[in-house]
């Protein structure tokens, strides 16, 4: 599996504010864990079902710097056996819904994709199970999917909190928000992401949020 400009939005973005505990729920291939794993001294959870997945992962973190804090979890967000509360929840869920009948021929990516093992509404359980009172649960999703989800953490008491609007390009509608969710009711704040300028280069604010963690020099 590829290393999405989600994925790394998403762990740019995500602020660690002091987090002592932290859970990835879908890690992948641990991009999101390695990322949080970097920007702070917490202990982290990672969980994940498919199984090559779940192996890519445990793979790179034992590879990485920060072996010691990170560990992986072959399981769903389900069956996940932890009694501990975290400070923040970070995720990059699977969003088609599998009875729109979206068609991904590849396996893997579908099961990334697609929401069969992790509907809405049961990330939301899940999340209002695992938060700390004051915790903050961030993820990215797709404008359409991203409207269907705040309309399911609402009735969860998930509170949205802040969001990053995704522009591709500065001619291109939004396709993508990245959100800030938590417990309690606060004042939310908005702002706007530019990711390429319509002639595809990265913007500087794109290489600016992205420069500690991308293997890359401004040209």
């Amino acid at each position: 599996m590829k290393v999405g400009t989600d994925s790394l939005l998403l762990g740019c973005f995500t602020e660690i504010n002091g987090a002592s505990t932290i859970l990835d729920i879908g890690t992948g291939t641990g991009i999101l864990a390695l990322m949080m794993a970097q920007k702070s001294s917490a202990k982290i959870d990672a969980v994940e079902l498919d199984e090559g997945a779940f192996e890519e992962a445990t793979f790179n973190f034992k590879a990485s710097k920060w072996s010691n804090k990170i560990k992986a979890y072959h399981t769903s967000v389900q069956q996940f056996d932890s009694k501990i509360s975290y400070d923040l929840i970070i995720s990059n869920p699977p969003f088609y819904v599998e009875e729109n009948n979206i068609k991904i021929t590849n396996s893997k990516r579908a099961k990334a994709r697609q929401d069969k093992d992790l509907p809405f509404d049961s990330l939301c359980e899940e999340v209002m199970k695992r938060l700390s009172d004051k915790g903050k649960f961030w993820l990215i999703l797709p404008t359409d999917e991203a409207e269907e989800f705040l309309a399911i953490a609402k009735k969860a008491k998930l509170f949205l909190q802040g969001e990053i609007l995704i522009k591709p390009k500065p001619s291109k509608s939004i396709n993508r928000i990245v959100m800030c969710f938590g417990k309690t009711k606060s004042e939310m704040y908005s702002d706007i992401f530019t990711v390429y300028d319509d002639a595809g280069t990265s913007t500087e604010d794109y290489y600016e949020l992205t420069k500690e963690f991308l293997l890359w020099k401004r040209r």
